[in-house]
């Protein structure tokens, strides 16, 4: 069962659950080391840089390669699209095929028409948007390794943070605003809507929040900006006289010794806003800003609004042991609680849980059966309510148990594969037997397999697909059905109504991108991120991002 007392208590630094038996709030380790510059190792783009002979000092969060920059050179002018097959090729000037052709300094929007990418120029480094180029910069913002280039939602706008002679900038669709000490490398964020853009900024010894290109109140720390769901409110945390308070909508709420905004602090209606707070040691959620009992901790990632925004719920310590509260009401004190899930119709509650040296599932109040373990992934309602399945393991064996009732034995299951199938008691997951892999799909086991990926699923829920391989081939399952054999296939990605799938997949020295099940023209590398390299758009078109000779390019097709 998943650990519940997940201090990490800065959230712009991500970090591991803290282990049995540490505090729930432990001292807080500073905001303002976000925007602390620390000498780090540049991965994969410092070695190319390093390969090509340049220059180069990487600060964190910075890809840096020059202090200074002598003017951009203009690119060359691009060919005009070819039509080849099926597809139209469209090439991409100014990459740097020795570097730019991975994850790390690409972006492509969420439609897939629209490109982003960092490359070394004279000692610099250049932006090149849909083939324009920005800068030159002495360095790009990044993080975990990766150029932090953001689209916003609907595609139409993008942004990035890159560092000048001067101090650090944001350039937003080309206009370039500040220059800073520092900006946040999390901070920056579209509304949902695309209409708004907000980030973190410091000057000195003054933190701001800039919304919109206009800076806001000054504060002497902040952290990262949250819109609502309908992009109607901001929230963010900052410091003020030594304490802390959240800031909505440009009205400061009470102060406290500590405040947490989690990645979701608005509801679903974007009405109601929940954090943490601490106050002389003890921890309290602030709804709507009245605050909640006193209690020793909050997990702090634990705070969950349901579906209809009229419920909150979250995990609580008391002394050495949790208990889940919903609506302000505390269940019984648990060794330790886990995952905790609303049904879709938010008329039920369920959560894990550790009662002695038992595992249990308490659903809307009631235990169920005791096992000597719940798994690590909450609790999965159906899409109609109705139905709820966890994992549980008894006698050194992996269940799926589905209303309380027991599935077959295994030796492992997938984690994060559960799945409702439909509007019934049919479940989707991965299960290991010895050293094979199956996938359970109701009653039919599909496998086995020497191993498999994740299983992706459409954004109806109606679609299912995963990677596989047996003995030297690797190929896509789609629905029960392998499809062609390769020697890798990347994740596949489903197109918004469910209909089109498509993947990229190489054999021999050729890649090949394949739509619905069609394979088509080979080219020497196709690039994506981990997560699928192929995007639909909204108009049954696909887009993807690939190397044939000397030639960088954006293909896009058409799905029939």
């Amino acid at each position: 069962m998943s650990e519940q007392n997940d201090s990490a208590d800065n959230p712009t630094h991500g970090s591991a659950p803290a282990p049995s038996g540490s505090p729930a709030n432990p001292p807080r380790r500073r905001r303002s080391a976000v925007l602390t510059c620390v000498l780090i190792a540049g991965g994969l783009m410092l070695a190319a840089a390093l390969a090509l002979g340049l220059v180069v000092v990487v600060i964190a969060p910075r890809l840096q390669i020059a202090s200074a920059c002598p003017p951009a050179s203009p690119l060359a002018t691009a060919p005009a699209p070819v039509v080849n097959g099926a597809t139209t090729e469209t090439e991409i000037i100014g990459a740097d095929l020795s570097i730019s052709l991975t994850q790390q300094t690409f972006a492509l929007s969420p439609d897939g028409k629209r490109t982003a990418f960092a490359a070394p120029q004279d000692n610099c480094v250049v932006v090149v948007v849909d083939g324009q180029t920005d800068g030159p910069y002495t360095g790009v913002v990044m993080k975990d390794g990766t150029v932090r280039m953001i689209f916003s939602p609907d595609s139409r706008h993008m942004a990035y943070m890159a560092d000048e002679p001067a101090g650090s900038v944001v350039v937003v669709d080309g206009q370039v605003q500040g220059p800073y000490q520092a900006v946040g490398p999390d901070s920056l964020v579209f509304s949902p809507d695309s209409q708004q853009y907000a980030y973190t900024a410091i000057l000195g010894s003054q933190f701001f929040e800039v919304v919109n290109g206009q800076r806001g109140q000054v504060y002497e720390a902040a952290d990262n900006p949250h819109f609502s769901p309908d992009s109607g409110h901001l929230a963010f945390a900052a410091r003020k006289g030594g304490q802390w308070l959240v800031v909505r909508d440009g009205q400061e709420g009470t102060a406290y010794d500590d405040v947490y905004l989690a990645g979701a602090p608005f509801s679903p209606d974007s009405q109601h806003l929940a954090y943490r707070a601490m106050q002389a040691g003890k921890a309290m959620l602030v709804l709507d800003g009245k605050t909640s009992t006193l209690y020793d901790g909050i997990a702090q990632t634990t705070i969950t609004f349901s579906p209809d925004s009229q419920h909150v719920a979250f995990v609580a310590q008391l002394g050495a042991q949790w208990m889940s509260v919903l609506d302000g009401k505390d269940s019984q004190l648990y060794e330790r609680i886990g995952g905790q899930s609303f049904s879709p119709d938010s008329q039920h509650f369920a959560f894990l849980a550790q009662a002695g040296t038992d595992s249990l599932i308490v659903r809307d109040g009631v235990e169920g059966k005791h096992y000597t373990s719940t798994g690590s992934d909450p609790p999965v309602f159906s899409p109609d309510s109705q139905h709820l399945a966890y994992a549980a393991i008894q006698d050194n064996k992996y269940r799926v148990v589905v209303d309380e009732l027991e599935g077959k034995p295994y030796d492992a299951l997938g984690q994060g594969s559960l799945h409702f199938s439909g509007g019934g008691p049919s479940v989707t997951y991965q299960a290991v037997l010895g050293s094979q892999w199956y996938v359970e799909v109701g009653e039919q086991e599909d496998g086995p397999y020497d191993s498999e990926g994740a299983p992706v699923y459409s954004p109806d829920g109606r679609a299912m697909a995963f990677t596989a391989a047996k003995g030297q081939a690797t190929f896509v399952v789609s629905n029960g059905q392998p499809q062609s054999r390769y020697d890798a296939v990347g994740q596949p990605t489903f197109s918004s109504d469910g209909k089109h799938m498509g993947y990229a997949a190489r054999r021999g020295s050729q890649f090949f991108a394949v739509i619905d099940g069609q394979q088509g023209l080979p080219y020497d590398h196709i690039v994506g991120p981990s997560d699928g390299v192929v995007r639909f758009g909204p108009d049954n078109s696909y887009h993807f991002l690939a190397e044939r000779g000397n030639a960088f390019m954006l293909v896009t097709g058409t799905v029939r």
